[in-house]
């Protein structure tokens, strides 16, 4: 725990010495899961299409999509 302290007061440090915003933490309640989002003409028809192909909403595919995304990052 020491050496999180440490660090978080060098990164605190850091933020004040170059007059930037310390960030505030993100909690997992403080989102909703409402996005909107806006898109192409034929990226919405890509989406929509493959949504029917699968028997799926448009949102839960864009889903589908993001989390194929995000595991590739973890």
């Amino acid at each position: 725990m020491r050496l999180i302290k440490e660090v978080m007061k060098t990164a605190f440090e850091m933020y004040l010495e170059e007059n930037e915003e310390i960030p505030e933490p993100m909690k997992e309640e403080d989102y909703k899961g409402k996005i909107a989002y806006r898109t192409t003409a034929k990226r919405h028809f890509l989406i929509a299409k493959e949504a029917k192909k699968r028997d799926l909403s448009l949102s839960q595919v864009i889903d589908q999509f993001i989390d194929q995304l995000l595991s590739k990052k973890v």
